[in-house]
Parts: structure tokens; C-alpha cells; sequence
């Protein structure tokens, strides 16, 4: 209920006390008593929610200032140039919103990418202060647009500014003078964009591994393997670091997540949820103890593109706003999704599936689960260790550059990957673009083969008996496996050089 709506109400409330306080002139005392007790009945639940409503309102406007600061004490000391404030906001905002509002408000003719670069340096700015790993998602939003992970013309304006405000410390005369990246020679734009990665963005270099080989789920699952066997136990990367995340993570309900809305009648909100990522429209029937007949409940699994707070918040802008209250009678429930101890089973276990129509299945439900329990939180605990990016693309394994690897391949090559390192005189995982693919399938071999089950035969060779698998079959995979990691290290050492 507005501000607004209540104070009408209590106006209205007020002037019946009135007009009931003159009663007792005509009426018994009793009547007055009565009146007023009414009155005050009336009155209180009244102003309860009027102030519930100011302060919360009040308590929105002030993180909302909060995050107005963080910029304005970022930008103002560097610039010659007066700051406009943003005035009261009383509707909730992100962090992210508010840096925007401030920049578009004070630098309207911007290049969208300065403007851009100037949100990731002040988010930078303020992790630096607090290593909150709250903002690490959005350093990592901005680094993936302004393509973090390599020297080009696109990225040297950034780096320019990066070298501005975390290098320098004179005052800026304009804006041009901050993007200025005519003094800085090549091997110095390498040497800023290594020392930003190193501290703010060390998922950026493998941007290009999810988004353009489209090996998200590999690196993952590679990452987490690593992890589990105490590869990164060194830089306190731990499994015991990735539980404690994620519960923190929930408990403060810093991200947006996925709810599943039941209800008997949905009607007047389907286009609200539809309008999210979702699951939905199917009809479920009930089959529950004390229920005579099955009853028909209507379910969504929505993912909401913006956060809210909390499922209450969600409930009131998403879902309350829309509802027709006359009519008919409805119940719905909203239940938070955090994922953290699902379990997936696929068959076969590589989740790639010959069923483009499965995959689409798969992939649907995966969306919604994944970055819960492992991407965001993984790239978090990374992100806040002691490792050196060099340092990471030196143990994570060439596996993740080969399509539809199954999981047996996988553990092997983890299980050998130090030792073919080793022999093939390699450092880091660009590397890779300039050893022969023989030589790598030669190394493969000479550990023996993967431990092959019935699904994986089936799978990659078309066989049902693991036992068929001869030495010249292991081979020619081999063959195929190494080639494809030639040929896209090539491509990761380009892109990332």
C-alpha cells in the first residue's frame, strides 16, 4: 500500500474520530468510549504501516545513497570536473543501476564503452577496499563486455584508464586525458591488463573458453575436479572454501535466484513470469494424504534477470502488483531454488547427448541451476586466492578444449596432465598451440588408455563391449582428441595474446 493510500485513510479515519468525539454532548459516556476505542482499533494497524512503509523506504534511499558515494568518493578526487548527485532514489536499486544512473547522468555523451570501463574501475576500486565478494560478479560482467582477457584497440582506452586511477595520481583536466593510452607502449599495456587480471578478473582469460568454444560445463567440471583432488589446495582453493561460500552466499541472498511459483489460478501473473527465464505452464495434479480427489496446481520455475532481496520483495513487485483480487478465489506459494545439494543424472554421463531435442532439455534445466553451486562460486573462490592467472593456466589440463570428451578421458588426463607437461617441455596452456599433435597423442599412449565403461564405448565408438577397444581404435582417438587441442590453443593464444 503507497504512502500516499494511508495517509488519505488516516485522514479519513481521523475526521470520523472527530466528528465521533462530539457524539458525547447528545450520547452517554459509554458511547464515547465505545467511539473511541473504535477509533483507536481503527487507527493504529494504520499507522503501523505508514511508518513500516517510511522505513522502508527510508532504509531503500539510504543503501541506495551508499552506493551513489562509493562512485562519487571514486571519481571526484580525480577530476576537475563538479559531480551532479542523483537526488533521492526510494526504489530499490542495485549497485550496478546506481553507477549507471551516476555516469549517465553526469558524462551523458560518453562512449557507452568509457562509460562502461569507468563502472568496472570504481567497482575494482571499492573491492580493492573491502574484498567483498559480493561485487566480484559484476567486476566479471563488465571485464567479459569490455573484453578483459586481450591488447587490442578496444581494450587500450580501459587499460589507459586503469593506469589513471590505480597508477597515477595527478588530477585529470578532462575526460580525455584519463583515456589517453598514447604513452603507454605495447609490452606496458600487457603488463597492466596481466596485474588487472591477476587481482580483479582471473576468470577473464577463459571468457573465450565458455563463450566462443562453447566449453562452460567442461572447464567446470574440470575446475571442480582439480579442486576436489587438491590441486589448488596450495592457493587455499578447497572444497571446504567452496561450502563455506556457498552457504554465505545464500544466507545473504546476494544473487539472483531461481523460485518455483505454485498456484491454482496463475492467469493474471503467466505474462509477468513468462516474461523471466522460466519453466512453465505445467499442470501438476495432486496426490497428497487428507486430499479426497486430485486437485490441479499450476507451476513455474522462474529465473528473475534482476536480484531481489528477498522472496518477499519478489512477491511484492513481481507478483502482487498483477493480481485481480475480484471474482474468483486463488492461492499461490513462491519457493526459493538455491540448487546447492542438487544431484544430475545423465545418461550417458558426458551430458552431451545425440538428441539435439535432449540436449535442449538438458540444457533448459542446467540454465537454471547453473552458477549456483559451482561457476559463480567457483570463479569467487578463485577470484579471492593468492593464484596467478599463469599460475592457474599451467594446471588447468588441455581437456577443456576438446568437445564431447567423456569423463573416463577426463580423469585420465588430469590423472597424467603434470607428467605430459613435463615431457612435452610445456608452461602454460597456449602453449599447446605449438606442440605437434603427434607428440601429444605419443605422450597420451604411453600412460595406457582410459578406463572406458559401457555408456562411454557406446558413446564415442559405437561398441557395446569395452573389451573390443583395440590399441589402433585407442589410437585414432588419440589422434583426433590431440589435433583438436592443437587447433584451439591456437585459437585461445590468439585470443588472449
Amino acid at each position: 500500500m503507497s504512502k500516499k493510500l494511508l495517509i488519505s485513510q488516516l485522514i479519513i479515519v481521523a475526521s470520523v474520530g472527530v466528528v465521533s468525539s462530539l457524539l458525547p454532548l447528545t450520547q452517554p459516556l459509554s458511547g464515547l468510549i465505545t467511539g473511541a476505542a473504535a477509533f483507536i482499533l481503527i487507527v493504529i494497524p494504520h499507522i503501523f504501516s505508514l511508518l513500516k512503509a517510511i522505513a522502508g523506504e527510508k532504509s531503500v534511499a539510504k543503501e541506495n545513497r551508499k552506493y551513489e558515494d562509493e562512485i562519487k568518493t571514486f571519481l571526484r578526487p580525480r577530476l576537475k570536473k563538479e559531480l551532479a548527485s542523483l537526488g533521492p532514489i526510494r526504489s530499490r536499486k542495485t549497485r550496478r543501476e546506481i553507477y549507471q544512473h551516476f555516469i549517465d547522468k553526469n558524462f551523458p555523451s560518453l562512449e557507452e564503452i568509457k562509460k562502461n570501463t569507468l563502472i568496472l574501475l570504481c567497482l575494482c576500486h571499492h573491492y580493492r577496499r573491502t574484498k567483498s565478494v559480493d561485487l566480484f560478479q559484476d567486476i566479471q560482467h563488465y571485464a567479459a563486455v569490455l573484453s578483459m582477457f586481450r591488447v587490442d584497440d578496444e581494450t587500450k582506452p580501459t587499460l589507459a584508464a586503469y593506469h589513471f586511477f590505480f597508477n597515477l595520481t595527478k588530477i585529470a583536466g578532462s575526460l580525455a586525458e584519463i583515456f589517453d593510452f598514447s604513452t603507454l607502449n605495447q609490452e606496458e599495456l600487457k603488463n597492466l591488463l596481466s596485474n588487472f587480471i591477476d587481482e580483479f578478473s582471473k576468470e577473464a582469460p577463459f571468457i573465450y573458453i565458455r563463450e566462443e568454444l562453447k566449453q562452460s560445463e567442461e572447464l567446470r567440471a574440470t575446475l571442480l575436479q582439480l579442486i576436489k583432488e587438491g590441486e589448488l589446495a596450495a592457493y587455499n582453493v578447497t572444497e571446504e572454501a567452496l561450502d563455506k561460500l556457498r552457504k554465505t552466499l545464500w544466507e545473504k541472498q546476494r544473487m539472483v535466484g531461481s523460485y518455483l511459483v505454485l498456484g491454482n489460478r496463475l492467469e493474471d501473473v503467466k505474462p509477468i513470469l513468462r516474461g523471466h527465464h522460466n519453466l512453465g505452464g505445467s499442470i501438476m495434479w495432486s496426490h497428497v494424504p487428507g486430499v479426497k480427489k486430485p486437485h490441479m496446481i499450476v507451476g513455474y520455475v522462474i529465473r528473475p534477470s534482476k536480484y531481489f532481496p528477498s522472496v518477499s520483495e519478489f512477491v511484492k513487485q513481481e507478483i502482487k502488483p498483477h493480481l485481480k483480487k475480484q471474482g474468483h478465489e486463488f492461492f499461490f506459494c513462491v519457493v526459493p531454488l538455491d540448487f546447492i545439494n542438487a544431484e544430475v543424472c545423465t545418461y550417458p554421463e558426458s551430458t552431451k547427448f545425440s538428441s539435439l531435442w535432449l540436449q535442449g532439455c538438458y540444457d533448459a534445466v542446467n540454465f537454471f541451476m547453473k552458477g549456483y553451486s559451482d561457476e559463480i562460486t567457483l570463479w569467487k573462490v578463485i577470484g579471492s586466492s593468492k593464484i596467478k592467472v599463469e599460475e592457474l593456466l599451467s594446471i588447468i589440463p588441455f581437456n577443456i578444449f576438446v568437445p564431447k570428451i567423456v569423463a573416463s578421458e577426463r580423469d585420465f588426463i588430469i590423472k597424467h596432465y603434470k607428467e605430459i607437461r613435463t615431457k612435452l617441455d610445456v608452461k602454460t596452456l597456449r602453449d599447446w598451440a605449438n606442440i605437434p599433435h603427434e607428440r601429444i597423442k605419443e605422450a597420451l599412449l604411453s600412460f595406457g588408455r582410459p578406463n572406458y565403461n559401457e555408456v562411454e564405448t557406446e558413446e564415442v565408438f559405437r561398441l557395446r563391449d569395452p573389451n573390443r577397444l583395440t590399441a589402433e581404435i585407442i589410437a585414432s582417438r588419440f589422434t583426433k582428441i590431440s589435433s583438436v587441442i592443437v587447433k584451439n590453443a591456437k585459437k585461445f593464444a590468439t585470443a588472449i595474446s
